[in-house]
């Protein structure tokens, strides 16, 4: 006759479902951009961009990762930067990461020429906006830890006014962002009713990268090579 089957084999059961299911998480992310601007501009970056040495920025930011060179600058009033990727892997998300100089004179957006906005756009979506309080206002990016590299001084461009370094691979709102097209245009743009570009306020960008999320399938271990062994009854 059939009996109660094995607490021992049950337990077996459920260790192995857990362990295939648990194996479909796993993903990689990796980069399928990146340049530091020393060689000049990359052709997948067109728009507004001029490269410039960092001057006062050199040697500031983390280990690994700090301004050196050139950057790019962008001067421009509502006038992007944009890089465009194309055949990239199958993925599940995007990352951007950059070092950002934050150059002269910016209004928060309470400040008395505001706002000022500094914005990344992901395919026409704005992903991050934030606003400066360098020359006026008291509303100011309020980076993660390890976000803040180089507080506000005179660090060259126009010497009237201080500028600020961050380094954005801290900043969530640009990492794991939902894309799985094979082609991304990510635009990164200053604007709003108070920004003025040029020698007045701009801003620059070193050590640009760009990574994907790849899953990457487990192994599904047969629930035939478990399950059926741990429902054997017993007779």
């Amino acid at each position: 006759m059939w009996i109660e089957e094995d607490t021992n084999m049950r337990a077996f059961v459920v260790a192995g479902v857990f362990v295939a299911f648990s194996s479909v998480a796993l993903a990689q992310e990796v980069q399928v951009f990146y340049t530091d601007f020393d060689s000049g501009l990359a052709p997948e970056i067109t728009g507004v961009a001029s490269i410039e040495s960092v001057q006062g920025f050199a040697g500031l930011g983390n280990t690994g990762n700090i301004f050196s060179g050139n950057l790019l600058r962008n001067d421009a009033v509502n006038g992007a930067t944009v890089i465009t990727l194309t055949n990239l892997p199958t993925h599940e998300a995007i990352s951007i990461s950059f070092l950002l100089a934050v150059l002269d004179s910016w209004d928060s957006i309470n400040g008395s020429r505001s706002p000022d906005y500094f914005n990344v756009i992901v395919d026409g979506v704005t992903v991050f906006q934030t606003t400066f309080a360098q020359a006026s206002g008291n509303v100011n990016y309020q980076p993660p830890a390890g976000g803040l590299i180089a507080p506000l001084a005179n660090r060259g461009w126009n010497s009237s006014w201080g500028d600020a370094g961050y380094d954005m691979s801290f900043e969530p709102a640009l990492s794991l962002i939902p894309h799985t097209a094979s082609t991304v245009v990510v635009q990164i743009v200053a604007n709003g009713a108070g920004y003025q570009g040029g020698n007045d306020e701009s801003f620059g960008i070193d050590n640009l990268s760009i990574s994907v999320t790849i899953p990457t399938p487990g192994s599904l271990v047969g629930l035939a090579g478990l399950g059926l062994v741990g429902l054997r009854r017993r007779r």
